[in-house]
C-alpha cells in the first residue's frame, strides 16, 4: 500500500516536472533601424512568444518612455497572433514614433506583467540626424520673382462701389441744394418798430396804474412806487434830465429852468414828495391823497411841453 501511494505522488510531481519545462513566456521589443532622419517614423516591434500550454488574453500594452519633445508616440496597433510551424504562439504589435530634432536618444520600453511573471525592460538607441538635402545646402536658394495676375474688373469692384456712391450722394446735395436756391422765398413784411413818443407813453401808464387800485387795497407804497417811476421816466425822455438819478429838489430846480416848461411844477414837487415818503419812511397817505397825486401827475404830463 505504501509502495503503490508512493509511485502515484512521484509520478504527479513528475507529469508537473515535465509540464512546467514545456510552458514559457518570452518579451522583446525592436527596431528596423538604428539611423533615421526629421521627420521619419521609428517602428518598434513588440513580441510576445509563448509555449503551445500557455493559454491566455493580451489586454495590456508595453509602456514606452523617452524625450517627448523630441520622439512622438503617434499609435499603438492591435495584437496579432499566429502559430509557427515549431507549435508556438507569436503574438506581435506595432508602436509607432515620430521624430522631431537631431541627436541620439533611447527609448525604453517597459514589457508589461502576465501571470504573474515579469519581464525585464528593453532600451532601444537610435540616432536621428537631418537629411542629406540639408546638409549639402551651402547656401540660400534665389528668391523667384513673383508672377503678376492679370487684373480683372472685378478687382476694381471695392474702389468703384464707394466712388460711384459718393458721386450719386455728392449729385443728390448739389440738387437739392439748386432746388432751395432757386426756390421762391417769401419775403416777410418789415413791421416798423413804432416809438412812441415819452407823453403818450406816460400817460398809458398812468391809466394803466390807476386801473390797478392799489390804494383800495392797502398798496399805497407800491402805487408811489410806480407813479414816481413813470413820472421821473418822463421827465427824463422829454426833457433829457436824469430824473431817475436826481432828487426831487434837484429835478424842480431843473425843471423851472425849462423856460418852455408848462404845467404845475409845484403840485409835482408835492407828489414826488409824498412818493419818497412812502417808499423810504412807511407813511401811508389815505386813498383820496392817492387820487389826488395821481391827478397831479397826470395833468403835470398832459400839459407840459419841451
Amino acid at each position: 500500500m505504501f509502495m503503490k501511494s508512493f509511485f502515484s505522488i512521484f509520478f504527479f510531481f513528475s507529469l508537473s516536472y515535465l509540464n512546467a519545462q514545456n510552458s514559457w513566456i518570452t518579451a522583446r521589443a525592436v527596431i528596423d533601424s538604428t539611423q533615421y532622419t526629421i521627420g521619419d517614423k521609428i517602428t518598434i516591434h513588440e513580441e510576445m512568444t509563448t509555449s503551445t500550454l500557455e493559454n491566455f488574453d493580451l489586454k495590456s500594452r508595453p509602456t514606452i518612455s523617452c524625450d517627448t519633445s523630441v520622439l512622438e508616440i503617434q499609435s499603438y496597433s492591435d495584437w496579432k497572433g499566429n502559430v509557427s510551424n515549431d507549435g508556438h504562439k507569436h503574438n506581435l504589435m506595432n508602436i509607432t514614433l515620430l521624430t522631431w530634432d537631431t541627436g541620439i536618444y533611447k527609448i525604453i520600453v517597459t514589457h508589461f506583467m502576465i501571470e504573474g511573471k515579469f519581464f525585464p525592460t528593453d532600451t532601444l538607441t537610435v540616432t536621428i540626424k537631418n537629411p542629406t538635402d540639408l546638409n549639402a545646402m551651402t547656401a540660400p536658394q534665389p528668391i523667384k520673382d513673383i508672377i503678376k495676375e492679370e487684373k480683372l474688373w472685378e478687382d476694381y469692384l471695392p474702389f468703384l462701389i464707394p466712388l460711384v456712391t459718393a458721386l450719386v450722394l455728392g449729385f443728390i446735395l448739389w440738387r437739392a441744394w439748386k432746388y432751395y436756391k432757386n426756390k421762391e422765398t417769401v419775403v416777410a413784411p418789415i413791421i416798423q418798430k413804432v416809438e412812441r413818443a415819452p407823453k403818450e407813453l406816460a400817460l398809458q401808464q398812468l391809466q394803466d396804474l390807476k386801473k390797478k387800485k392799489y390804494p383800495e387795497t392797502d398798496n399805497t407804497k407800491e402805487f408811489y412806487t410806480e407813479l414816481s417811476d413813470i413820472v421821473r421816466t418822463y421827465i427824463e425822455n422829454q426833457f433829457k434830465i436824469p430824473a431817475l438819478e436826481s432828487t426831487t429838489d434837484e429835478i424842480y430846480k431843473k425843471l423851472n429852468k425849462k423856460s418852455a416848461t408848462a404845467g404845475n411844477t409845484r403840485n409835482l414837487r408835492d407828489a414826488l414828495s409824498i412818493a419818497d415818503l412812502a417808499k423810504f419812511a412807511q407813511v401811508t397817505p389815505t386813498i383820496n391823497t392817492c387820487e389826488q397825486h395821481w391827478q397831479y401827475i397826470f395833468d403835470f404830463v398832459g400839459k407840459s411841453e419841451k
